[in-house]
């Protein structure tokens, strides 16, 4: 019996030569990115969704989980993506488009699409807080609703997402976020970063930080206006769709 919650399994749509590589976000699931991937199949791009490790099954899966563990689930889709394509490009929701940067440093991606991602640098003093969020706070709670085990509401109706997870989890997002500062100027691949500006959770000037320390060629931010933090899922999404297949077919062979 599949451990995946109905709905959130991982997807491919197979279309054409040109592949790309969806990572959703902190404690959500593969159908975050699903409506993007049936978009970009209808205009002839193959599509793999990834379930990052932890995620869409049961929240105390995140107990054991690790940071590299997410590093190593982009790479897999790599293999797996590159054995049916000519071309990977890789976009990442929040905290995928920090793995979509890390691992476009380690792997010739075409390109790197980061949506509402947090990628400021975070002080050395934020594990002490995990360290007592762990003890007092073992579990957290999204809109202080318990009970539920697969999905929550933090954001808007029906987002596709735990109703709470383990703290211990925020201290491989720190070590993860702490690795993208180590690496954020390696990246060379063209890149596209998609920010609305009303989103509460990632503040807009963490775009433009992205934009000023990678090192590509060609980059440049599409922003939008009142898409919140779930640009994917937001009653814009199309707009954000648009502007990542224009870059998808800027960047393909002529």
């Amino acid at each position: 019996m599949s451990r995946f919650i109905t709905g959130s399994e991982p997807y491919l749509l197979p279309s054409g030569r040109t592949g790309c590589i969806l990572l959703h976000g902190f404690t959500s699931m593969p159908e975050e990115t699903r409506q993007l991937g049936e978009f970009l199949a209808e205009k002839g791009v193959t599509t793999l969704g990834v379930c990052l490790s932890g995620h869409a099954s049961h929240p105390n899966d995140l107990r054991h989980t690790h940071w590299t563990d997410w590093l190593l689930d982009v790479e897999t889709a790599a293999a797996l993506l590159s054995n049916i394509t000519d071309r990977v490009f890789i976009i990442g929701q929040s905290m995928g488009g920090i793995l979509s940067l890390i691992f476009s440093t380690e792997y010739p991606v075409a390109g790197i699409v980061t949506v509402s991602t947090p990628a400021l640098p975070v002080s050395p003093r934020i594990p002490f807080g995990y360290f007592f969020q762990k003890v007092f706070f073992p579990t957290i709670f999204k809109d202080k609703v318990k009970g539920k085990t697969a999905r929550a509401n933090p954001r808007q109706p029906n987002y596709p997402a735990y109703a709470y997870y383990p703290s211990r989890i925020h201290t491989e997002v720190h070590k993860l976020q702490n690795h993208l500062s180590k690496t954020l100027q390696k990246v060379t691949s063209p890149a596209l970063i998609i920010q609305s500006r009303d989103d509460p959770w990632v503040p807009s000037f963490s775009a433009e930080y992205i934009y000023k320390n990678i090192q590509s060629q060609q980059k440049s931010i599409f922003w939008m206006e009142k898409a919140g933090h779930s640009v994917l899922l937001s009653e814009d999404r199309l707009l954000a769709f648009m502007s990542i297949l224009n870059f998808i077919q800027e960047n393909e062979p002529a």
